[in-house]
């Protein structure tokens, strides 16, 4: 898709592969990620969706937090430091955005960036974000 949105794209690249590290990292060996994007209203989403073990509903509120982890054993054997998803967090609110979160036990979760659009670009079918 075409059009703009101002971003830093950097940090959103960042943003985005720390998701999909996340859901290879803790999806099942060989399962398959899913990454997506689309215009929805005045948002741009990208969404990243595993289908791993998912994540228990009295975790879902804490995930971004520094250093949370949902199963502190199994986090040590794949390594990390709990800062990632914080990461994602500071990174999409700096850039005016917020985060979605949907899981479901031994289905998978879905993670969503929503980026706002400018307003010229509201009603418009399409973005480009520039490199």
């Amino acid at each position: 898709a075409e059009g703009w949105l101002e971003v830093d794209p950097v940090r959103i690249e960042q943003a985005v592969l720390a998701l999909v590290d996340n859901a290879a990292k803790y999806g099942p060996r060989g399962g398959v990620v899913v990454l997506s994007s689309e215009i929805r209203g005045d948002e741009l989403v990208i969404e990243v969706v595993d289908r791993g073990p998912g994540i228990p509903p009295e975790h879902l509120p804490l995930v971004f937090e520094r250093f949370y982890r949902v199963d502190k054993g199994r986090s040590r054997r794949v390594g990390g430091t709990g800062l990632g998803l914080a990461i994602v967090k500071h990174i999409v609110r700096r850039h005016q955005g917020h985060l979605a979160i949907e899981s479901e036990l031994g289905r998978g979760s879905r993670f969503a960036v929503l980026l706002p659009l400018p307003a010229e670009a509201v009603g418009h079918h399409s973005v480009k974000i520039p490199s």
